[in-house]
């Protein structure tokens, strides 16, 4: 993620829109955990298409209720995080800078489906889930589950 807010700085004030994956997702863990702070520089970015490996919500290097928040630019307005994580405890962090008004602008947030375990039983990453829709819903954000069969 670094090369790419590096190459996009100059565009730091009007860029609106970003969309980052990589199939390297270890060098995009172990790389871009802070250098995903580096997007709250784009003071114009509203849309935001971003895997999950690159915002630390295992909390390595801060709090994982900041994972989002660390990272994100005020601006935002529309997010879509790709693939799995434990995001329950960075998603209620980023609701919670909506209610008390440092994502504004936030509409619509976007994630693809947790999955189950392998054996039909629902993944602890899904089960947390519930109550980050209800909170979304609370604070008036759009709140959508991608199904796995749509990711291929």
């Amino acid at each position: 993620m670094s090369s790419s807010t590096r190459g996009c700085k100059p565009w730091r004030n009007t860029l609106r829109e970003l969309s980052y994956a990589t199939s390297d997702t270890a060098l995009a863990y172990t790389r871009g955990l802070s250098r995903a702070r580096r997007l709250r520089e784009f003071k114009a970015l509203g849309i935001l298409r971003v895997q999950t490996v690159c915002f630390d919500f295992g909390g390595d290097i801060g709090p994982s209720g900041e994972a989002l928040t660390s990272a994100l630019p005020p601006s935002t307005h529309r997010l879509r995080l790709l693939g799995p994580g434990d995001l329950a405890p960075g998603l209620l962090g980023l609701v919670g800078a909506v209610e008390s008004g440092r994502f504004g602008q936030l509409r619509t947030v976007e994630i693809d489906d947790q999955g189950d375990e392998g054996d039909g039983r629902e993944s602890e990453a899904r089960r947390g889930l519930g109550d980050v829709a209800a909170a979304f819903r609370s604070a008036r954000v759009s709140f959508i589950v991608h199904p796995l069969s749509l990711q291929e």
